[in-house]
């Protein structure tokens, strides 16, 4: 397996680099990975020129190493590892969490911090806002008869309404960016037509840029004119909890937006330029429309920088990933019912060239 992997590394590589029509599904494959540290880029600036947050202001986490991580993220990192499915089992109270929530009659939807990974970043702040009461009331009332400094560091973050503002910034950017993108992502959409959507989008980052004020209405049609729109578990628990700011938060919560925005904005018009006015992908030449028109946008997901489709199927951690990501990839798109459409004859010559 190890020598597969390399020798698949090389073969990708080489592809990439001569085969325009994988460049045009690369760019896409890793526009949330580039959404995500721009994020954590744009909240490392944000938190320097607020002050300590969390647990950075007690005295108690001082030897703990802070390194580049922002207290944001490491908030949606710490509470999904001792809350959230394959986290951490030595310090982590997983089986207790589940119990809480299952006294309360509320599901659990703290997210695996290493599932779908490529959004699990803004899907698990959006999931901790709709927590936070349970978590405060879980870590600090007495429920557990025990603790570590792990728990005692995510229950110090989550009592900081700044900290938490900021994790609202994220969360808001969720329901009306990244997880729409995500929906257009497992849409029909084929992606021939996809730069119509590109367009869309950065259209709409811009005058977010401007004026985020938009996206603090809960009916706030997202950056794709009411397509796509994330309706989650999450939704109604996010604007509930911007209901309940008070002005200082407020201020500082459209200042993150607007940060964040601009610097999606960057990223957007930076990796996906091709797809934008006058990009090379905006008008494919026939023989490129004609060979990629029957695929929708869904083979991406079958990537395993998407991760969906990898970790929580997973009893054997040793499991061949390639073999996993790629039988879910064809049940998903139904790859065996297209084959069997194209008649024996050309089945058996699309097989042989793949």
């Amino acid at each position: 397996m190890k020598k597969f992997n390399e020798n698949f590394d090389e073969y990708r590589q080489a592809t990439l680099n001569s085969d325009e029509h994988l460049h045009f599904l690369y760019c896409n494959a890793h526009y949330l990975l580039g959404l995500s540290r721009a994020a954590e880029q744009t909240l490392h600036e944000i938190e320097k020129e607020i002050g300590c947050l969390g647990r950075d202001t007690n005295a108690k986490f001082s030897r703990f190493h802070k390194g580049a991580e922002n207290a944001t993220s490491r908030f949606v990192r710490t509470a999904c590892d001792v809350l959230g499915p394959r986290g951490d089992e030595k310090n982590g109270v997983r089986a207790e969490w589940i119990a809480f929530c299952s006294h309360r009659s509320i599901k659990s939807i703290v997210t695996s911090y290493r599932n779908n990974r490529l959004n699990n970043y803004f899907e698990g702040e959006a999931a901790l806002i709709h927590h936070k009461s349970d978590i405060v009331s879980f870590l600090k009332n007495g429920y557990l008869g025990h603790s570590n400094l792990k728990l005692e560091s995510v229950a110090a973050d989550a009592e900081d309404d700044r900290l938490i503002t900021l994790v609202l910034a994220v969360a808001l950017t969720f329901h009306n960016v990244t997880g729409p993108y995500w929906e257009l992502l497992q849409s029909s959409i084929k992606y021939a037509d996809v730069h119509v959507y590109i367009h869309k989008m950065t259209t709409g980052l811009r005058q977010l840029k401007e004026d985020p004020s938009d996206i603090l209405d809960k009916n706030f049609t997202g950056i794709f004119n009411g397509k796509f729109r994330q309706d989650s578990p999450t939704t109604d628990s996010v604007y509930s909890y911007f209901q309940s700011l008070k002005a200082e938060s407020i201020v500082i919560l459209k200042s993150a937006l607007q940060d964040l925005f601009k610097s999606y904005l960057q990223v957007t018009e930076r990796q996906l330029c091709d797809f934008l006015e006058n990009g090379k992908y905006t008008e494919l030449g026939r023989s490129t429309d004609m060979s990629i028109s029957h695929s929708p946008l869904t083979n991406l997901l079958g990537e395993r920088c998407f991760g969906d489709l990898d970790f929580d199927l997973y009893k054997r951690r040793h499991s061949s990933l390639h073999h996993h990501s790629t039988i879910n990839m064809l049940k998903r798109n139904r790859t065996g019912d297209w084959l069997s459409s194209k008649g024996t004859e050309k089945s058996a010559e699309l097989m042989k060239k793949a």
